[in-house]
């Protein structure tokens, strides 16, 4: 085994032999081409070969002289290959064609090349204009697949690495760090610490630490966790627990564990499907977004937004009305509410009360010609409101008012306030 050196000494041919040498000072002349037994560290373009296909076990091309050396002709490594500098794996005449595992430093790039193997993106090199690798892929520090680049199999970006502008990865990709997909994933993709999605995702995606859907598309369904955060669009279902939060758009379905919410700006937090939030989780906790279909609310949950169609409270849930510009609390669909669950806001269609739960108005401040005023509001139900068992009604019903009781202690009624 030994290393052979081409530095284009006669032309940019493989096969010219008085382009290689047996020493990195281009003294000792080699006397016969690369075998497969052998590796090879190459200073100058390589655009034709006029021979076989080369084997051999390591290929390296470096630029030492900043003269933008490029790899155009197909070879197989059965070790890796490397290109540094502002080396490339390019088309030229033909595209370099790499049967083998690949590795990319400094402003190195695989642009219009082929790797059918795994490659590794390192400092400021890209794979771009076409390049392709066919296997997985890793993408570090400022390095990039864009202008389309393409990864067939999974990629993974770390550091500030992006997916960028008609960057393609067609398997799974992971992004960490600051690192963002700004392009398209066909698989699923996680996103882990500040990384952010600002591309599509065919899939599924999972959001952690305080990874982002930005303004993103999730084809699939999206799951959140930790503090993450979502201002972008998820068309399937969506699940998100701890702190994490909902400023953008659900088609399906969606559930809210711990302490995270849906809606935080103007108008945001928006859920198509069923939303279904439990524990300490909120819709709408600041009086300015979190819109839905429908909703169930369990544990301590409670509703400062709106809910367009049923909406149900369990245990210790309720719906709490606050003034806070176009989006403010009410429900404007039916509602039920069970165990001690209550409610303070409108409610525009029916409402059942069960159990120990009740219905009472609150007085808040108002806005009057932009002069803030107390004022009280009631919390009207304008469609039918049942009351069963120990539950109490607090406030005003402008439909129809139903007391359902049975009789209590001693055979009295409970009544409410009408």
């Amino acid at each position: 085994m030994a290393n052979l050196y081409f530095n284009a000494a006669v032309d940019n041919d493989w096969a010219t032999l008085g382009n290689w040498w047996m020493d990195d000072a281009f003294t000792v002349p080699a006397n016969s081409l690369p075998t497969s037994s052998d590796s090879v560290i190459a200073s100058a373009s390589i655009w034709s070969n006029s021979g076989s296909e080369p084997t051999m076990v390591d290929f390296t091309l470096n630029d030492p002289n900043t003269v933008y050396p490029s790899l155009g002709i197909a070879i197989t490594v059965t070790g890796n290959a490397t290109f540094n500098g502002y080396s490339s794996n390019s088309m030229v005449f033909e595209p370099g064609t790499i049967t083998g595992n690949a590795t990319f430093n400094d402003y190195s790039s695989n642009s219009g090349g082929f790797v059918g193997g795994n490659a590794t993106f390192n400092d400021d090199s890209n794979n771009v204009f076409g390049g392709t690798v066919n296997g997985n892929a890793n993408f570090n520090d400022y390095s990039s697949n864009a202008f389309g680049g393409t990864v067939n199999g999974d990629a993974t970006f770390s550091n500030s690495a992006v997916n960028d502008f008609l960057g393609f990865v067609n398997g799974d990709a992971s992004f960490n760090d600051s690192s963002f997909n700004g392009w398209a994933v066909t698989g699923n993709a996680t996103f882990n610490d500040t990384s952010y999605n600002n591309g599509t995702v065919s899939g599924d995606a999972n959001f952690n630490d305080y990874s982002t859907n930005y303004s993103g598309t999730v084809s699939g369904d999206a799951t959140f966790s930790d503090y993450s955060y979502s201002n972008g669009t998820v068309s399937g279902d969506a699940t998100f627990s701890d702190y994490s939060e909902n400023d953008g758009s659900v088609s399906g379905d969606a559930t809210f564990s711990n302490y995270s919410h849906n809606g935080r700006w103007l108008g945001n937090g928006r859920v198509f499907g069923h939303a279904t939030f439990n524990d300490s989780s909120i819709n709408n906790p600041y009086g300015y977004g979190g819109r839905c279909d429908t909703a169930t609310f369990n544990g301590g949950s409670y509703n400062k937004g709106t809910v367009y169609g049923l909406a149900v409270f369990n245990d210790y849930s309720y719906s709490d009305f606050i003034q806070a510009g176009p989006y403010r609390a009410d429900l404007q669909g039916d509602a039920v509410f069970n165990g001690f669950a209550y409610n303070t806001g409108p409610i525009a269609g029916n409402a059942t009360f069960n159990d120990d739960s009740y219905h009472q108005g609150a007085s808040v401040v108002v806005s009057v010609n932009w002069w803030p005023q107390w004022g009280v509001v009631t919390g009207n139900i304008s469609g039918t409101a049942t009351f069963r068992d120990r539950a109490a009604n607090k406030s005003a019903v402008i439909g129809t008012l139903v007391l359902a009781y049975e009789k209590g202690i001693n055979g009295s009624s409970i009544l409410g306030v009408v």
